[in-house]
């Protein structure tokens, strides 16, 4: 659809366009398409050259630092124009060297922001922007080593936002799933188990591929399990893996997940969860989910069969059940033979031997020490063998490949600047044909302009009548609002002093809290007055103060209550503890209003929900007031802020209504920079929100 749109415009804008124009235009657009194509190739890595120079680097810098990033930044100087993801990885080696070898958390800091400033000119191109991404979340992870928490924070939200805003959205539940592995890694693992719960709840949002959405669900699941089990809270731990139990079997069915894929996966939260139940000390629990699961993956999943024999011997091992112990331990032999794996017949050996100690055999228990230690120098060998292959002639290869192509480079640029020259000149004739074609133009539009000037200025005259008349009646009705305000005044006041007379004498406790409130009402009325009174002013003018918004709430519920009571309605508050930097009064007066409302239009015999909550992702309060009366008609909802009598209407009980109350509190929530609205269904009743910033 959207191409298709694209074209016609493209189309419609060519055919008005004369024909030299029209040519210049798409020279202008191949000129840009070609230089395009040319910025994104910058955008690459020739791995082929740099790859044998990392492996030679990695087999140093643990102990010849220097050496091994002079080599790096040699071989780097000596390549010509190394693209974005060759220097990014320069510089993300260095910053893995300072957080891993060498840890030095400032100067892995100045190597991610050296990243971050390579890849901000390419954050078009796919590959550049998800490493971007990433980059954003090591920074974080580095503030947190530092304990800058905050910051730690701030570049976490960063990097979601960033992958929220630029990347496919759907890729957004990969990256909870990348933080949440890099938190685990670094033992983490209550922060990770968060982010493996995000992950699975925003992957059953997003993914449409229903056997895709139901194996990362349930791993994601399994996975927040793990992250709990490192965290030694093991009844979480537990309690996540029967989470996943219960999804997979609530869902196998409605999406036709193939037996065999189901039963493995089963076979993977046993395991998991016997390795909990295990340090709980339920054995024998733990050693029949141990053996369900081998049962289970035996003939289907030879490899995490040996992962689970290696947990189930070494269970039997530190548990002295040696005859068990000595037959998982044959069993897993039988296993490698088949299919070997250096690990895990280094873990066997391991095992082993402290079996055979146990069963007082040291010699055969010696034997197979030496062949652990053995297995361990032979993988250990084997990896340095890897990194110390013969490097240098590679890199001389390629570094004459490169200096072919750097030539071939430099003779196809000296070809493009030929092209380029040819169409600046075709492009120079054009431009001036365009400025001959607009000076005429010019002089035609000169003349319609003067006519639309004078037509202009006309209804500029009439707008001027028209806004002298509109600020004449603002003037009337500001004049009108204080003349009531002042007298309003008096009998405010009177009762004010008549309450303060009466609280000087003996009353009940009910009668003085009657009196109380009373009193605190009056106080609210006389400052509302005040600010009528006086010249109009901004919150910035106006005193504010912390405010507990609970206190708050439970004042106005405890004051309107008594209304509610001749309609035998009851207000059910339900509030957090929250803080909020506001003008008492005038919020006050919000709540009131609202509440008010809810009780003007709800039937008898009705409850109004109050409650208000503390939205961390906004760092706002959000109150809802939601009643269950003729709700908002739909004539009505657009002009229900507005000073308009005409949305005033007659409650229930034919309580009067003047339909002002609702465009003052607007006006108020809109000082403190908050929103207020509603969601209304005529007849089944309304709920009107305030959000107001902490």
């Amino acid at each position: 659809m959207i191409k298709t749109k694209s074209y016609h415009k493209k189309h419609r804008y060519a055919t008005r366009k004369n024909p030299a124009e029209a040519f210049g235009v798409f020279l202008l657009f191949f000129i840009t398409l070609f230089t395009g194509c040319n910025n994104r190739a910058e955008v690459t890595e020739h791995r082929d050259y740099f790859d044998p120079i990392y492996a030679r680097v990695d087999s140093l810098k643990s102990r010849e630092e220097q050496k091994a990033f002079s080599i790096l930044d040699s071989a780097y100087r000596a390549f010509p124009n190394p693209g974005v993801t060759d220097l990014t990885r320069k510089y993300d080696l260095k910053r893995l060297f300072y957080l891993q070898v060498k840890p030095d958390n400032q100067k892995a800091l100045r190597y991610t922001d050296s990243m971050l400033l390579v890849l901000q000119e390419h954050l078009d191109n796919p590959k550049s922007s998800d490493f971007y991404s990433s980059i954003l979340f090591a920074k974080g992870d580095i503030y947190f080593s530092l304990k800058d928490y905050e910051r730690g924070f701030e570049y976490y939200a960063r990097a979601r936002q960033f992958v929220n805003d630029t990347l496919h959205k759907a890729k957004v539940y990969g990256y909870d799933e990348r933080l949440a592995r890099v938190l685990y890694s670094q033992g983490r693992y209550r922060l990770a188990a968060k982010y493996f719960s995000n992950a699975a709840g925003e992957a059953q949002k997003m993914l449409t591929n229903q056997v895709e959405r139901f194996s990362i669900v349930q791993e994601q699941i399994t996975n927040t399990g793990l992250a709990y089990n490192g965290a030694e809270m093991l009844d979480s731990a537990a309690y996540f893996y029967d989470s996943a139990y219960r999804y997979i079997h609530q869902y196998k069915d409605a999406y036709r997940i193939d037996t065999e894929l189901v039963q493995r996966q089963l076979a993977v939260i046993k395991t998991d969860k016997a390795r909990v139940l295990a340090k709980k000390g339920d054995i024998r629990t733990a050693e029949q989910l141990f053996k369900e699961s081998i049962q289970v993956t035996a003939q289907r999943d030879p490899g995490f069969t040996q992962y689970a024999l290696i947990l189930l011997s070494t269970l039997y091992v530190d548990h002295n059940y040696l005859t068990q112990a000595d037959s998982s331990l044959d069993q897993l032999r039988s296993s490698l033979q088949k299919l070997p794996d250096d690990k895990a017949l280094q873990k066997y050996y391991r095992l082993k031997a402290s079996l055979l100690f146990k069963m007082n055999r040291p010699q055969e228990a010696y034997t197979h020490l030496e062949k652990y230690i053995s297995q361990k120098d032979s993988l250990e060998k084997r990896e340095k063998q890897f990194l110390a292959q013969d490097v240098s002639n590679k890199v001389q290869d390629m570094e004459q490949t490169y200096r072919l192509n750097a030539l071939q480079k430099k003779s196809e640029r000296s070809s493009f600047y030929f092209f380029i020259a040819v169409i600046v000149t075709i492009m120079a004739l054009v431009i001036l044909l365009l400025v001959i074609y607009h000076l005429r133009r010019y002089a035609r539009y000169n003349r319609q302009l003067q006519l639309l000037n004078e037509e202009v200025s006309k209804k500029n005259e009439d707008l001027q009548v028209a806004f002298a008349s509109l600020e004449q009646s603002h003037n009337e009705n500001t004049r009108i609002m204080r003349v009531v305000a002042h007298d309003l005044k008096n009998p405010i006041s009177a009762i004010q002093n008549l309450t303060y007379s009466l609280l000087k004498q003996e009353h009940s406790e009910s009668m003085k809290e009657i009196l109380l409130l009373i009193k605190d009402a009056c106080n609210n009325s006389l400052s509302l007055i005040k600010d009528l009174l006086s010249a109009k002013k901004k919150l910035d003018e106006t005193k504010t103060e912390l405010v507990d918004m609970r206190k708050l709430l439970q004042y106005c519920v405890e004051l309107l209550q008594a209304k509610a009571d001749e309609k035998n309605q009851r207000l059910l508050l339900e509030t957090e503890d929250a803080v909020a930097r506001l003008n008492r009064q005038k919020i006050w007066q919000v709540i009131s209003n609202i509440i008010t409302n809810a009780i003007k239009f709800s039937h008898h015999n009705s409850d109004i929900s109050i409650r208000l909550q503390h939205i961390k992702e906004r760092d706002s309060l959000l109150l809802s007031v939601k009643d269950h009366g003729i709700g908002i008609p739909t004539t009505l909802k657009d002009d229900i802020f507005q000073s308009v009598p005409a949305t005033g209407r007659t409650g229930t009980s034919g309580e009067e209504s003047y339909g002002f109350g609702l465009s003052i509190s607007m006006k108020i929530v809109l000082e403190h920079h908050g929103k207020l609205w509603f969601e209304s269904v005529q007849d089944q009743g309304s709920t009107f929100f305030v959000e107001l910033p902490c």
